[in-house]
């Protein structure tokens, strides 16, 4: 399944807008928006709002065209696992009502913020001195 296009779209006609990456995958659309709710990072104070609206606008949009062609869109999205940036930027309740999927990124738990190197992405949680290595 390849990708067949790709858009590039800015949230407000600010130059300091994100851009949104989506993938149009067959019938998939996956919305990557890093991240809203970043005003470290350029984000206005509504983006947590203006991403929630993007996304009920798809949804409506997807559903509107099945009932005129009876194709169906999958809306999905990548989301960061980290609380603070869920917190910020993410209507967590809504945006699961317009999204099919979610993709959580599993990347990034440890780093050079840390005093020991980890697992990637560890399936449990482990004890602070299980196979870790001092940097």
């Amino acid at each position: 399944m390849a990708i067949r296009w790709t858009w590039l779209v800015r949230v407000s006609s600010s130059t300091t807008a994100p851009l949104i990456l989506i993938h149009y995958i067959h019938i998939i659309i996956d919305i990557q928006w890093e991240y809203p709710g970043a005003i470290e990072h350029g984000a206005t104070e509504d983006s947590k709002e203006k991403y929630t609206a993007l996304l009920k606008y798809f949804n409506k949009a997807f559903k509107d065209e099945y009932k005129i062609t009876l194709k169906r869109f999958l809306l999905t999205a990548f989301v960061p696992s980290d609380e603070v940036r869920i917190d910020a930027g993410y209507q967590v309740k809504l945006v699961c009502k317009y999204l099919d999927y979610v993709s959580v990124a599993t990347y990034d738990y440890t780093g050079p913020y840390d005093s020991k190197t980890g697992y990637n992405a560890p399936l449990y949680s482990r004890s602070p001195n299980q196979n870790s290595v001092v940097n």
